[in-house]
């Protein structure tokens, strides 16, 4: 009976040390699920942090691409704007004429400048043969007022010489 006892003892002590070698190896599966899963949220920040990063160089890429837009649609409306000025320019057909059609207008200002200078001058001439002319007209006018206040003069004088040769004839 002894060994009855002792092998349902020993029977027992297997199933309950199968009991615990179930549960250790129940706390080594889960031991190493957490393990597995600590690697994992490790693993998972890991990529988070390079996804955020990503994310912001995007957003960041996003930003200039914007910017350049605007730039872009900044220059395309000040190439609208040359291209109409040039349209307006008579004798402009691309940007490359424009030095060329300056150097013409600044030679025909030039050529206007001197011809208003010359017409100034001429002007400037006429003006003080103008004043010449009313100075003369002036002095003409005074000396034909003289010569008729002499001429008034020399008839009172003849009319008084008449009288006195008619009176001592």
């Amino acid at each position: 009976m002894f060994q009855e006892v002792t092998s349902s003892e020993e029977h027992a002590l297997v199933k309950h040390l199968q009991e615990e070698l179930r549960n250790y190896e129940a706390e080594v599966r889960e031991a190493r699920k957490l393990k597995s899963s600590h690697e994992n949220i490790e693993l998972l920040k890991e990529k988070f942090l390079e996804e955020r990063g990503r994310r912001e160089r995007a957003e960041s890429e996003l930003s200039k691409l914007q910017e350049m837009q605007l730039s872009i649609k900044k220059l395309e409306d000040e190439l609208s704007s040359l291209k109409l000025l040039i349209a307006d320019i008579p004798g402009v057909t691309c940007s490359e004429d424009i030095p060329f059609k300056f150097a013409a207008l600044q030679r025909e200002l030039i050529h206007s400048t001197m011809k208003v200078g010359e017409a100034n001058a001429r002007l400037k001439q006429l003006e003080v043969a103008l004043d010449s002319a009313q100075i003369d007209k002036q002095n003409a006018e005074v000396e034909a007022s003289l010569a008729e206040e002499k001429a008034e003069v020399s008839k009172l004088e003849v009319k008084q010489i008449e009288k006195m040769v008619t009176i001592y004839s």
